[in-house]
């Protein structure tokens, strides 16, 4: 009995190991408990499995990054949704000056560039803050997959944002 708990003392040292062969263990398990249950089948349905795992953990990182994205959107939903209100009421108005027109736009390419400042930093704090889950991890296949996908999805919601956006600035007076 000694030496059992002296071989799993040696066999697992840390809390993580074991977490880690439990894990194994339970993989190697499931797969051969389906391949003595199902045959060949579960080697055709593995495939179905695995595709369905990665749809899982690709919509995780999806729900993830765009929720950043909408965090740092509704850091600066005031502050845009102001000036886009001050300038169509400005288009409005049934006399408009040559003068107001170059102020408005103006205003919006300050208020613009002002918005897009605020939104990137709000934006860098959220992926920041995402970022120290996986910070002290070594660089893998794995990490760099991860990392990759939330900054596609990031940049697949911002330019979601900017279609959305796009026409109601364009659409201004002052741009016809």
């Amino acid at each position: 009995m000694a030496k059992l708990k002296e071989f799993l003392k040696n066999l697992i040292p840390t809390k993580q190991d074991a977490y880690s062969l439990t894990v194994s263990l339970a993989i190697v398990i499931i797969f051969l408990a389906g391949y003595k249950l199902l045959g060949n089948r579960f080697v055709e349905d593995l495939w179905l499995i695995n595709f369905v795992l990665l749809a899982i953990l690709l919509s995780v990182i999806m729900i993830i990054a765009g929720f950043a994205v909408l965090k740092a959107l509704f850091f600066v939903a005031a502050e845009l949704s102001l000036l886009i209100f001050l300038a169509q009421s400005y288009c409005a108005i049934p006399s408009r000056l040559d003068a107001g027109n170059q102020a408005l736009k103006s205003l919006l390419a300050i208020g613009l560039l002002y918005i897009a400042v605020s939104f990137c930093r709000s934006l860098y704090k959220g992926l920041k803050k995402h970022y120290k889950s996986i910070k002290n991890e070594r660089w893998s296949k794995e990490k760099t997959t991860a990392v990759s996908a939330f900054l596609i999805f990031t940049g697949l919601f911002i330019w979601q944002i900017y279609l959305v956006v796009n026409p109601i600035i364009l659409n201004l007076c002052v741009y016809k």
